[in-house]
């Protein structure tokens, strides 16, 4: 995509020049960075172009602050710091900027942090850290992040001690949601601690979970007072433990720092090597410099119970002790300390800290375990007004008209989405995932709409999906699912807009060029497609050669869902030409045989004898209307 909110430095348009130089001769031969698009096969219509949520994330070589308004120094480290700021254009959006000294990168952390930023780029998870864009000059990395201004749980932990298993269930339920998530999609994080989980306020409370919280603490035998009493107690470590149980209705936590993660093999038995991860989180097949994934777990086994008891399990004065009793020590569990946690949780712990990782057990087997589900039924959760609505959102769901509108939809949503939003259609997400996948199938669809008393047919569920999997993998992932059913009022106001058309127009010349709308849909996608693919991205909304696009016609469109009206007569572009006569004729099918196909589905459509249909690949539900002569 274009250089972010209107950058217009020579470093960051070098490239976008070379491309503009050789766009008149070039046939889109070159494959590389086809990070939106299939491997598989090169994309013959614009149509078939799959959108991915990594290309909202790019690389820039100018100076940050012509962009980013510094507002207050939150912490400093080895190698650099890290900033809060703004966006000058835009006030309201705060962000955390990681400034790295390259002088204080040594050799090999170079190739680490590429990999981070490579990593973070494909994930997509509420409880992992997003990162909007990093930039790079001769000094210094910057990277922009979310802000998670509440602190680490290493900084909760000094001030409380320890803390309730009401609070540590709480937490771990979202830490080992976002592991099982990292190793689905082959992603070993290495280094899970304390310091790595960060505390992030929504500014809503969690209805459902709070309720879950207060109910737990207040029924729970193991604790020695009520929630009045706790308070006039003298225990200051109990009164803080219980206001934290009140403040996590507020808060979510995120997980950072991937400097040690690694891309898995797509094979069962990954053996990875060279000691990762922080001595008294380490497994005992880290020690032994042969390990996988599931060293993950066992740092989340550490890591939950130095939560409940504050210590850790293996202590140690060196590193070398500690790893000798890691290998060796054997924790009691019917010791005294342990009376204080249920039966549940002591046996999730033991099965997260098995020495033998062949019978660890998983992030995802964890999430089913008793200690997390028994007494609670996420189903009884959905009966707020606002998430029923939002169900019934999807069955009226259109599919947007072009691509246009499908990529300034996800850069909303990816940059300016607000934390309450967000924060309810997450809870959604989750209610509706029934499996812990961290993404939805077309069955998980059926089960919520059941569940919450709403009809739908088969045919309804399969343009839902069919809409919302704009990657084309057959689920519907986290951010596809909020950019469906985020508020577009809201998501679509003028400032939010303002910021996009920036970054379209971003010669600041006051409208936007056929090429300014090539590139912020397609990116460096765009050196790996034909000619009448690239131009049916501006055929798509009516855009002739010479069309220059105002910010009020972009408003207009974006927010009605519309495109260009343009005169007939006027053919100087052939993009709109192109992007039809290369159709693929097998696309094409009767009127005759597709109302079979709806009358199957039990679905009438208003057409006539002698019309033509043109079906998306594997797409039924989406069609295009062609006006055809009749002899």
């Amino acid at each position: 995509m274009g250089q972010i909110f209107g950058c217009n430095c020579n470093n960051c348009h070098k490239e976008e020049i070379k491309e503009e130089e050789s766009d008149s001769d070039s046939n889109g031969g070159n494959e590389q960075n086809v990070s939106a698009i299939s491997r598989r096969e090169i994309p013959k219509n614009i149509v078939d172009v799959k959108f991915k949520t990594d290309i909202l994330v790019n690389e820039y070589f100018c100076n940050p602050f012509d962009i980013y308004q510094e507002l207050e120094e939150l912490g400093e480290g080895a190698y650099g710091s890290v900033i809060k700021v703004c966006l000058k254009d835009n006030p309201d959006t705060i962000r955390a900027m990681k400034i790295i000294s390259k002088d204080n990168i040594v050799e090999g952390q170079s190739e680490r942090l590429v990999d981070e930023i490579q990593i973070l780029k494909k994930l997509e998870h509420p409880n992992i850290m997003k990162i909007f864009e990093y930039f790079n000059d001769s000094n210094n990395i910057y990277i922009v992040s979310e802000l998670c201004d509440q602190g680490d749980l290493l900084g909760k932990m000094r001030k409380l001690g320890s803390m309730s298993e009401v609070v540590v269930k709480f937490l771990m339920d979202q830490i080992l949601n976002a592991i099982s998530y990292l190793h689905d999609n082959r992603v070993f994080h290495g280094d899970i601690k304390l310091e790595n989980v960060m505390l992030y306020k929504t500014g809503r409370k969690n209805g459902r979970r709070f309720t879950r919280l207060n109910s737990e603490l207040n029924s729970s035998a193991k604790l020695q007072y009520d929630i009045e009493n706790i308070y006039k107690d003298k225990n200051h470590n109990l009164r803080s433990s219980v206001r934290f149980v009140e403040d996590m209705a507020n808060y979510e936590i995120k997980l950072i720092d991937f400097g040690c993660s690694k891309f898995l093999q797509r094979k069962k038995n990954n053996k990875l090597s060279g000691i990762v991860g922080t001595s008294i989180y380490c497994s005992p097949e880290v020690i032994d410099d042969l390990y996988d994934e599931r060293s993950d777990e066992w740092a989340c086994g550490v890591l939950m119970y130095i939560l409940l008891f504050g210590e850790a399990p293996f202590p140690g004065d060196t590193e070398e002790e500690i790893f000798v009793k890691v290998k060796t020590y054997d924790i009691d569990y019917s010791s005294r300390k342990f009376n204080k946690v249920s039966e549940n949780c002591k046996d999730l712990m033991k099965k997260l800290l098995k020495k033998n990782k062949k019978y660890r057990i998983t992030a995802k087997e964890a999430l089913k375990h008793p200690f997390f589900t028994e007494n609670f039924n996420p189903m009884t959760a959905l009966t707020q007004n606002k998430d029923l609505n939002i169900l019934k959102r999807f069955i009226s769901l259109k599919k947007l008209p072009s691509k246009l509108h499908e990529v300034v939809n996800a850069y909303c949503c990816f940059n300016f989405i607000s934390k309450e939003e967000e924060k309810q259609l997450r809870e959604l997400f989750r209610f509706m995932d029934h499996e812990n996948k961290n993404k939805l199938t077309i069955q998980d669809f059926k089960k919520g709409f059941k569940e919450a008393n709403i009809m739908v047919s088969s045919f309804e569920l399969k343009n839902i999906m069919n809409i919302l999997d704009s990657d084309g993998s057959n689920f519907i992932e986290y951010q596809e699912f909020l950019r469906a059913t985020c508020d577009k009022k809201l998501l679509y106001r003028d400032e939010n807009l303002r910021a996009v058309f920036s970054v379209i127009d971003n010669t600041k010349k006051g409208y936007a060029t056929p090429k300014d709308i090539q590139r912020f849909v397609l990116g460096n996608n765009k050196k790996s497609l034909n000619r009448s693919t690239i131009q049916g991205c501006t055929a798509q909304i009516g855009m002739k050669k010479n069309t220059k696009l105002t910010f009020e016609q972009f408003c207009d469109m974006i927010r009605n869902n519309t495109c260009l009206q343009n005169d007939s007569s006027d053919s100087s572009d052939s993009g709109e030409e192109d992007y039809l006569k290369n159709r693929n004729d097998k696309n094409v099918i009767s009127c005759t045989n597709l109302i079979k196909r709806i009358e199957n589905e039990k679905m009438i459509y208003n057409m006539t004898e002698g019309d033509e249909i043109v079906e998306e690949p594997h797409k039924f539900s989406c069609f295009h209307r062609i006006n055809t002569t009749k002899a």
